[in-house]
């Protein structure tokens, strides 16, 4: 079937990017995943006109340096493939990094996304000492930063976009469960959340590493 032909069904893969592919950009990463398709041989679908080209699609994409485990992408199919041999095609092409954990036709569309949890793992710091502060900071009735919107900044209050915020000690590290809304126009990056809670409390830890653990609709439902 040639490339612009009749698109039979979608797909959403669920993958994660871990160690060094944190650091890869959307577009790179754009790049990387057509790259995988077109050396797997996947009947992939091609936009039609005077310059075809895969059509594929992102929810969500990640600040650069955040890891994740539950990254999407949705591609098109010009011919029926089984879904484990389309997951074992794409990790045999994709970068060690980079694996395909799921592949199934979409249930949900992107607006449907309302949430997004973060683990995050702080580093260079004493957890008994951390702890209260983390405590203390996400009491507060107020926590004001700068958001970046379409029509540019606006001061906002940090805690109206948080669902949860616990923190614990574990096998000696601080490990901070977030639960932030997510969305075109809603979504909290936790980056934000960090510079706030860093200028608040200087020097209190030397870094602190972000994983995405899940995207969820506004009922709680994972983002399938």
């Amino acid at each position: 079937m040639p490339k612009g032909g009749c698109a039979l069904n979608n797909v959403r893969i669920r993958f994660s990017k871990l160690g060094r592919a944190a650091y890869i950009s959307h577009l790179d990463m754009m790049r990387c995943m057509q790259r995988a398709l077109k050396r797997s041989k996947i009947p992939v679908w091609y936009t039609q006109g005077f310059n075809p080209h895969m059509y594929v699609t992102f929810a969500m994409p990640l600040s650069l340096g955040f890891e994740s485990v539950y990254e999407t992408m949705d591609f098109k199919l010009t011919e029926e493939l089984a879904m484990p041999s389309l997951i074992k095609r794409l990790n045999e092409a994709l970068p060690p990094e980079i694996r395909v954990l799921q592949a199934a036709e979409p249930q949900k569309k992107f607006e449907d996304i309302a949430f997004s949890e973060y683990q995050l793992t702080v580093h260079g710091t004493q957890p008994d000492n951390f702890l209260p502060l983390w405590e203390a900071f996400i009491a507060q009735p107020e926590i004001m930063s700068q958001k970046k919107t379409k029509k540019g900044f606006k001061e906002v209050n940090l805690k109206d976009y948080i669902g949860e915020a616990s923190a614990s000690k574990q096998e000696g590290n601080v490990v901070i469960a977030l639960r932030l809304t997510a969305g075109v126009n809603e979504g909290l990056n936790p980056s934000l959340l960090i510079k706030a809670f860093q200028q608040q409390n200087p020097s209190s830890f030397s870094h602190i590493t972000v994983l995405r653990t899940i995207l969820l609709d506004k009922e709680l439902h994972p983002f399938e």
